[in-house]
């Protein structure tokens, strides 16, 4: 029951699945405390120059995360993708970030400020349309018709 009403009451703002959802504003957003986290890491990975295989496996964990509100970020994980991939079988030691890399890592910092400020949901849900029309005027009148075969016709006097 504390665990139901803790987490199961209706509120505007809701953290879900580790995103904020405002269902007033309609906006989600990467929670305060994660983007103080992700970015601070990225900074630390970036002062370093250097990755671990667990750290770049959990950087980039966290950055598909952030493509939930931040789809535009799917792009960018390619070269982190393919650093943990050049680790082989034998995931120890460290790899050197190329400048390639700084320039993506710049870019998700800004990405995970954007997505801290919120993003609204119509850009993130596919909605499927239920009716389509067509419609057309000319000097004589206005018509139109729908995806269903219903055609119309005003003629203007």
């Amino acid at each position: 029951m504390k665990k139901l009403a803790a987490e199961g009451l209706p509120e505007e703002r809701k953290i879900c699945l580790g995103i904020m959802i405002d269902t007033h504003l309609l906006l989600a957003a990467l929670p305060k405390h994660k983007y103080k986290a992700w970015t601070e890491a990225i900074r630390k990975f970036m002062t370093a120059g250097t990755i671990a295989f667990k750290d770049l496996e959990e950087l980039i964990c966290r950055l598909a995360h952030g493509n939930l509100i931040q789809p535009p970020g799917q792009r960018f994980l390619g070269r982190l993708r393919a650093l943990q991939y050049s680790f082989g079988l034998q995931p120890v030691g460290h790899r050197h970030l190329g400048i390639e890399l700084f320039k993506d890592l710049e870019l998700w910092l800004k990405l995970l400020k954007r997505a801290t400020t919120g993003v609204s949901l119509n850009l993130l849900v596919f909605r499927n349309p239920t009716h389509v029309y067509r419609t057309d005027a000319s000097l004589h009148g206005l018509g139109g018709y729908s995806d269903r075969g219903r055609a119309w016709r005003f003629v203007i006097p």
